[in-house]
């Protein structure tokens, strides 16, 4: 389950189910179902639930009430903390042919699907999204499309080189959702920002943004929706040192959730003491903590959580020096979770450690050279959005495993690796440097330097790398061509053109989406690429893009604004962009066309 997903499973609002039986089931499955519409952001209760199983056992009821029911029972067990019930219950729905209904109930059970997908399965969860946000603007169910539109934002639709675009996509939507009763909302926001901060390793301040979203969501979620950002908070401040915070922050768990007391906010509570007895050395609190933890696991089927449980539980075993218990782990996860393909560099680090204790230098040393190297890709990932204040903690863990390794590798051959792992390091930092630098040097050729736009050729090779676009959706390209710039600086002062110019890029850019691309590709010509979007979406989306370059009046060097006259060409596909070189001639002849018509309408191809 991603971070925050309880709160986001509570966004089902009420649906109007077209049902015309007269039967006595029937009858109540009227009832249980307005009962339910009552309560649409509240997981269902205890009752309500065994009422649901009931009617789920009748087979008069029409497919239309029985594909709702059976989308509240996965929302219940999810509520619950039983995702891989929740996600079988959803996966034998979805085989089947959805009810023929203009209600938001399929897209409900697409996104619940989603959050309800362990992280391991990441394209399998965006798919979830992506197809719960096309089915969301099917039946314009707004509630559904932010919920998705969020998540697709925060774990899914990332480029690494441009995070602040992602970042700004959900500041903008706080501006959006401002009112008063849009606080919890506002909530969900926060949440996902620091989803978002801490994918990139920015805990600390990914933290800060789940108390804000806990401060929200007071007097507006209750039970486990209320308690989620709490427990994120403490596992980020944890990760970024932050004890102190992280012990307010967990007082106030434990202080909340005795209003709540069900398996799954009981198993966060010791999960929280546990990572907190962890990362302060308490070794019997740590134990403590596990033994109750582990009451409460049996309640739930929680795949992320059971993962944790069991890295923590070794962490307690590495203290105590128990070597059966370490190998026995070792045993059991390593083929689940190859540690060639782990991104997690605290089961990296205990994988490193629990070999140095075993006595196996080279396993020890070669989870070594993969921990290193995913820690520099998180470095360079922190370098490229300027958020830097996770690395020297970061540097410090590889500094540490080194020192071990070498202390292991001593007993063979103290001098040589001395001089490996020295040379190792100087080598990895020296080109770390010289990728930096490169980096910058080749970002900084891509970009134009009047606009800040990607060059004519480096929009070319984004396009290149654009696969075939995800189902009922297209790639919408765009030439735009500018005119009335010819003799604006000789009537309005030098400059004018570069001014008006990146003014026009502006609009560019705050018009386009996280992944969408952005090139000049003449003096006064522009490339837009709408990525991965719905067709009449991508449509409506360019339409209003080229009336608002229409109808703006842009300022020149002395002060005074101009009008400008636009140009474009529109092609739809629904391929993946093999010949680029191709599609960019296609849209120039295009307008080439259109000017010789004289036309005021773009040329669709």
């Amino acid at each position: 389950m991603t971070k925050g997903a309880l709160r986001l499973i509570c966004l089902l609002g009420s649906v109007t189910l077209a049902w015309s039986g007269t039967l006595h089931a029937a009858s109540t499955a009227d009832g249980l179902v307005r009962s339910l519409q009552a309560d649409n952001y509240e997981c269902p209760t205890d009752e309500q639930a065994a009422q649901i199983e009931e009617h789920l056992s009748y087979n008069s009821l029409p497919r239309s009430k029985l594909f709702y029911l059976q989308v509240r029972k996965a929302q219940y067990l999810a509520c619950g903390g039983k995702l891989e019930e929740a996600s079988e219950l959803l996966e034998q729905m979805l085989n089947e042919p959805p009810p023929n209904e203009g209600s938001e109930n399929l897209a409900y059970a697409l996104y619940l699907a989603g959050i309800v997908t362990s992280g391991s399965h990441s394209q399998e969860r965006c798919d979830y999204y992506r197809a719960a946000e096309q089915e969301a603007l099917r039946v314009d169910s707004q509630s559904i499309l932010l919920g998705a539109q969020l998540e697709l934002t925060s774990t899914c639709d990332i480029d690494e080189q441009h995070i602040d675009k992602s970042l700004a996509k959900l500041y903008a939507l706080l501006e959006r959702y401002s009112a008063a009763e849009d606080q919890a909302v506002r909530s969900d926001i926060f949440n996902n920002i620091g989803n978002l901060y801490a994918l990139i390793g920015q805990h600390e301040l990914a933290g800060d943004q789940y108390i804000k979203s806990y401060q929200m969501s007071q007097g507006v979620y209750q039970g486990e929706t209320l308690l989620m950002p709490l427990f994120n908070a403490i596992n980020a401040y944890l990760h970024s040192g932050r004890l102190e915070q992280a012990n307010q922050a967990l007082s106030e768990l434990i202080k909340q959730n005795s209003q709540v007391n069900t398996a799954l906010s009981n198993a966060w509570v010791q999960q929280a003491q546990a990572g907190y007895a962890f990362y302060q050395g308490n070794q019997q609190l740590l134990k403590d903590s596990l033994a109750r933890w582990a009451v409460f696991l049996p309640d739930l089927s929680h795949p992320d959580m059971d993962t944790i449980y069991r890295r923590m539980q070794a962490e307690a075993c590495l203290v105590d020096l128990d070597l059966r218990c370490l190998r026995d782990y070792i045993a059991l996860e390593v083929p689940q979770r190859p540690y060639q393909l782990s991104e997690d560099l605290a089961y990296l680090r205990l994988l490193v450690n629990s070999y140095h204790v075993l006595g196996q230098s080279d396993a020890a040393y070669a989870v070594f050279k993969r921990y290193d190297q995913v820690s520099q890709r998180l470095f360079e990932t922190q370098q490229s959005s300027s958020k830097i204040l996770g690395v020297a903690q970061m540097l410090s863990d590889i500094v540490a495993l080194e020192s071990s390794l070498e202390q292991i590798k001593k007993k063979e051959a103290v001098a040589t690796m001395r001089l490996v792992a020295a040379l190792s390091v100087v080598a990895a930092l020296l080109g770390l440097l010289a990728w930096l630098f490169y980096r910058r040097r080749r970002v900084e050729r891509q970009r134009d330097q009047h606009t800040g736009l990607l060059t004519g050729g480096a929009a070319m090779d984004k396009l290149k790398g654009f696969t075939r676009p995800s189902v009922l959706r297209v790639h919408a390209i765009s030439l735009i061509e500018i005119d009335g710039l010819d003799g604006i600086n000789l009537s309005h002062g030098p400059g004018s053109i570069e001014k008006v110019l990146r003014q026009v890029a502006d609009k560019l850019r705050q018009a386009c989406r996280v992944g969408d691309v952005i090139g000049r590709m003449g003096s006064q010509e522009f490339l837009v690429c709408l990525n991965d979007i719905d067709e009449i979406r991508a449509k409506e989306h360019m339409e209003g893009l080229i009336s608002s370059l229409i109808q703006s009046a842009f300022e020149t060097a002395s002060g005074q604004t101009v009008n400008l006259q636009v140009r474009y060409s529109l092609m739809i596909l629904d391929e993946a962009l093999d010949d680029v070189v191709a599609l960019y001639q296609g849209l120039v002849q295009a307008m080439a066309q259109e000017k010789r018509m004289q036309g005021a309408q773009p040329v669709l191809t």
